[in-house]
């Protein structure tokens, strides 16, 4: 096991979830968090909270990684901003049981979760999520800050722009486009073409 340290922005039940992918990729020996909500967050033992993301600047040179862990995209956008902008090394966390294609190509700060898939040939941008069970086909477009749901499903050369989300169980077929920082819901229409 690495003896690297990873500090995770975010806290929430998705964060934690990140925390344990990021202990079972054997990757990560000692992982802490800052929260701007802690200490009012109510957390359950073993999770070691070190401040506040305002404290990021003294902390930068106590950790080998960083990631935000905040599904909220424009939120998660600005706080990877701001690390990239402390110089802080912004890397992705791969659950051991994700399937990420060597010829996929994906940007930094993007979090897979277990029986997540990205397939061969797609693209796959900076700070995006893919929740357990989704799947980013063979040449499909995640760009930046996007998102997939759990069990959320881009087929072949579908899109996502931007900022895009598709929520749990929403799934795309081949070429199709979701617009930028649009969230798809299963009960409404939202495609453009």
């Amino acid at each position: 096991m690495s003896q690297s340290a990873l500090l995770i922005v975010g806290v929430g039940g998705f964060g934690r979830t990140v925390a344990e992918a990021a202990y079972l990729s054997g990757e990560w020996s000692k992982v802490d968090f800052v929260d701007d909500s802690y200490p009012d967050h109510k957390l359950p033992s073993g999770y070691n909270v070190v401040g506040h993301s305002n404290d990021l600047p003294e902390l930068m040179s106590a950790y080998d990684g960083f990631v935000v862990a905040i599904g909220n995209n424009k939120v998660r956008n600005e706080k990877l901003d701001s690390l990239a902008k402390l110089g802080a090394k912004i890397v992705n966390i791969y659950h051991p049981r994700a399937f990420v294609s060597e010829r996929a190509e994906v940007g930094a700060g993007t979090l897979v979760m277990a029986g997540a898939i990205i397939g061969a040939h797609a693209s796959v941008g900076s700070g995006c999520i893919l929740n357990p069970n989704a799947v980013a086909d063979h040449d499909s477009v995640m760009e930046d800050y996007s998102h997939l749901g759990t069990g959320a499903v881009m087929a072949g050369t579908s899109i996502l722009k931007k900022g895009a989300w598709l929520r749990a169980g929403v799934a795309l077929t081949y070429g199709d486009v979701v617009p930028e920082w649009l969230i798809a819901e299963p009960s409404r229409p939202f495609l453009s073409k």
